[in-house]
């Protein structure tokens, strides 16, 4: 049976985007769960979700539900964040020259570089959204808050293993650096949420909060499902970082 939570918010994903949304269970998936906007090819919102993340199926369902309606909110068309071909490259090539001079084989270093430059993408990417629905969903369906708790406490508890003198020693200071700003604004902001503190104390306890916070407090204001909003915070954090010219948008008719 599909939680109520779940039913207004599908029904309110077709009735903005005008493309009905349908939730499949993919124990063969990488990931925990993987969304496929629609299109006028494929007109339907497809999110497939692994079995062994049922506990938190809900929540994770409806984060994709809210980032559709987040994405999807701007009249002019939906806005598909792209990496930037030359910049991405040029990245990587620096990052994998660094990796090699650290006595990393150069088809090894190609793609731990690859790997590092895509993932960060992703990062920037995907979390001011998640942020940002994360913090809608909480506000607007409080009965969900215990099963929200668990996994942003799960899922911060795994970011938090970047602290690690290993992790801090073999990624380059370009990625690492702007990684852990990103993990550190994901606790800021889950934190201000919640009112409480614990979720930063690894991150105090190295000094290096502040950049964090930053991208944290650049999400204040945004007005949930306002035209800009995806694209707004994903850019003031690109300014942020530095990244403003690692990607760009591409605009296609919703």
């Amino acid at each position: 049976m599909t939680p109520p939570a779940l039913k207004s918010l599908c029904d309110l994903v077709e009735q903005r985007t005008g493309y009905p949304v349908v939730v499949t269970a993919d124990d063969e998936q990488a990931t925990s769960i993987k969304m496929r906007s629609a299109s006028k090819e494929a007109p339907v919102h497809s999110i497939l979700i692994h079995p062994r993340h049922q506990e938190s199926a809900t929540y994770l369902v409806a984060l994709q539900l809210a980032g559709l309606l987040f994405k999807w909110a701007d009249p002019a068309g939906v806005r598909d964040f792209v990496e930037n071909p030359e910049k991405a490259e040029y990245i990587r090539r620096k990052i994998a020259q660094k990796v090699e001079r650290k006595g990393t084989p150069a088809p090894n270093a190609a793609k731990y570089s690859d790997m590092l430059v895509t993932g960060l993408l992703q990062q920037l990417n995907s979390t001011p959204l998640e942020l940002l629905s994360g913090r809608w969903f909480f506000n607007e369906y409080p009965r969900h808050r215990e099963e929200q708790a668990r996994y942003v406490g799960a899922y911060l508890r795994g970011t938090s293993e970047v602290l690690s003198p290993k992790v801090r020693e073999t990624c380059p200071e370009e990625i690492y650096s702007k990684s852990f700003a990103i993990n550190a604004a994901y606790a800021a902001a889950w934190c201000d949420l919640i009112g409480s503190k614990v979720a930063l104390i690894p991150y105090e306890a190295v000094g290096a909060l502040t950049q964090g916070r930053k991208l944290a407090n650049l999400l204040d204001g945004i007005e949930p499902f306002s035209p800009t909003a995806y694209s707004g915070a994903v850019d003031a954090w690109g300014e942020e970082l530095g990244m403003s010219d690692w990607y760009r948008w591409n605009l296609r008719p919703s």
